[in-house]
């Protein structure tokens, strides 16, 4: 324990699969003796597997209700219960994994499905350290939590962010100058979208490049260049926003294109803040 933070699992993450550079966090787990890559993703309200690994794994999946992904499409699922995992030597059980059809291209990067951070560690905090690229999981209150993050990192500056109530990571964000709207802090996403009624009158022109959805469905949306995101009291410049007619709760997302090179800390207790580490200004 040092200053009161009791770290019991630190992991480290990549963005590397076997032929690119992916744009969302990964760490590797075990899972009955088979290893894979798992994404990070702080928009996930569930710990998600793929079939295919959950068939290597020898896990037994039973139908379950559908979910829906990004683009708001139907994604059939299945149930596999609670299962173990093994993160870099320390074991933690995943309460409630689901699984899917792997997305075209997990397979041949090696990866096995996808995990909430945000359950990985129920009574602690979950750290996403984008600075060293590492996955922390550790106890302590919030002030102490804060002090050891800034004693990690002295050259940030410490953004305490009031959480929304929900199944994933959400505060309270907006597009200068447009009132604030639950956001969602997605590290499963490489951009950042916001609906049109977050940002009455804003318009920009049909996106070209392609936004996907989990299912492989095609995000609509229009993009619009020279924005900015209001979140803790600083302005942080878009490079493009995606401006979409409709979003699955909540109406506000912030993607890698902003929470990349940062340190994102989650606790699991009502009333703990998100605590968010970014570039000193």
């Amino acid at each position: 324990m040092t200053g009161g933070v009791d770290v019991s699992l630190t992991a480290p993450i990549t963005f590397e699969v076997t032929d690119d550079v992916v744009h969302c966090p990964m760490v590797h787990a075990s899972i009955g003796g088979i290893t894979a890559k798992f994404i990070l993703d702080t928009g996930a309200s569930d710990h998600v597997f793929t079939m295919e690994f959950a068939r290597r794994a020898r896990l037994e999946p039973e139908p379950g209700e559908p979910g829906f992904d990004h683009a708001g499409v139907e994604v059939p699922s299945f149930t596999l219960g609670d299962v173990v995992a093994d993160f870099a030597g320390t074991t933690l059980e995943l309460s409630g994994v689901f699984a899917i059809e792997a997305p075209a291209p997990f397979e041949r990067w090696g990866i096995g499905g996808f995990l909430s951070p945000h359950s990985l560690y129920p009574g602690g905090w979950v750290v996403i350290d984008l600075v060293a690229d590492e996955l922390i999981l550790a106890t302590a209150d919030s002030p102490q939590m804060s002090a050891w993050l800034k004693r990690r990192h002295p050259n940030t500056d410490l953004l305490s962010l009031e959480g929304v109530a929900g199944e994933t990571v959400a505060v309270m964000a907006a597009i200068e100058p447009f009132a604030t709207v639950a956001t969602m802090l997605n590290t499963g996403s490489s951009g950042t979208e916001f609906e049109v009624a977050a940002v009455p009158g804003l318009r920009g022109a049909p996106s070209e490049a392609p936004w996907f959805g989990l299912s492989g469905s095609g995000i609509d949306g229009e993009e619009v260049s020279g924005q900015s995101l209001r979140l803790g009291g600083r302005l942080f410049p878009l490079s493009v926003l995606l401006i979409r007619e409709e979003m699955p709760p909540p109406p506000g997302l912030v993607g890698m294109d902003v929470l990349a090179g940062t340190v994102l800390a989650v606790g699991s207790l009502p009333g703990q803040p998100v605590l968010w580490l970014v570039e000193h200004r």
